[in-house]
């Protein structure tokens, strides 16, 4: 591997590789232990940004990278709609929260992520983005009820409120309930986005049996099997959401949901034509 390839200037470049050589430039890296954290500078929606990656977590924090910074896994580009304020559920890296503030530069950002290790890494990457005004972050992890839990810890950037999967380590964390979360500011129009490892099926059982409930669009990471998908997009629709799933898999699906207000939701329909197959 050539000497170039090694250097920060590569590793500051990513953002002008294609696709497919991004990819190939983080699978070589990923490969090669770090003991030091670098830098990778990228651009979203015309504003460049960098990106802390963690050197004795380099394969969890790529991942990422990967699907945050050189890629759009949340369809964000596609959204033609400003909300008021984005509720970032499961802040990992913190690189949702980066994005969000650059695709919608005026709007509130709450980003609750309960690790301390991945809430002291959003904290820089705030810091080395000038966003630690514009976005507020919350350690604690979000769930369907307010409370004092186990977190269950995989790998760096892996962990849930649930202990079916094998884990490393358990930690102390708070949970605070969701609808608490949007309560307050359910008159605003909001995005929530949600990658909380299973989490997501308790919580919105709770929110979707909520009166009043505004203009709200959730982005989410659904975990389990086809059967716990369908059973959730069918409550979300029985509570009067519109959506549905553009990328499903045996165990991990993305699903959009825009709802209950029916005027509101007019706006969404090209996007879902785009997202959603036939």
């Amino acid at each position: 591997m050539p000497r170039f390839y090694r250097s920060k200037r590569f590793i500051s470049g990513l953002s002008l590789l294609s696709s497919v050589q991004c990819i190939i430039a983080l699978t070589w890296l990923n490969k090669k232990p770090r003991k030091h954290d670098f830098t990778i500078k990228y651009k979203k929606h015309k504003r460049t940004l960098r990106a802390v990656v963690r050197g004795m977590h380099i394969k969890s924090d790529l991942q990422s990278v990967l699907e945050l910074a050189a890629g759009d896994c949340y369809n964000l580009d596609a959204i033609r709609w400003n909300p008021d304020w984005v509720i970032d559920c499961g802040g990992n890296t913190g690189l949702f929260s980066l994005a969000a503030a650059s695709y919608w530069p005026i709007c509130n950002i709450l980003c609750f992520e309960p690790l301390p290790e991945n809430a002291a890494l959003i904290t820089r990457q705030l810091q080395n983005n000038g966003l630690l005004t514009r976005v507020k972050l919350i350690q604690a992890a979000v769930g369907d009820l307010s409370r004092s839990a186990k977190f269950f810890v995989r790998e760096a950037n892996q962990g849930s409120l649930g202990s079916a999967t094998n884990f490393c380590r358990s930690i102390d964390v708070d949970v605070l309930r969701l609808w608490d979360i949007y309560s307050p500011i359910r008159s605003k129009t909001v995005l929530i986005k949600m990658d909380v490892e299973g989490a997501e099926f308790d919580i919105l059982r709770d929110f979707f049996i909520q009166e009043s409930i505004g203009q709200v669009a959730f982005l989410l990471e659904v975990h389990g099997d086809c059967m716990q998908q369908k059973m959730l997009l069918a409550d979300a629709r029985n509570a009067g959401f519109v959506g549905g799933y553009w990328e499903k898999a045996s165990e991990t699906a993305h699903l959009f949901l825009a709802g209950p207000e029916g005027e509101w939701q007019l706006q969404f329909e090209r996007l879902i034509e785009k997202l959603l197959p036939d």
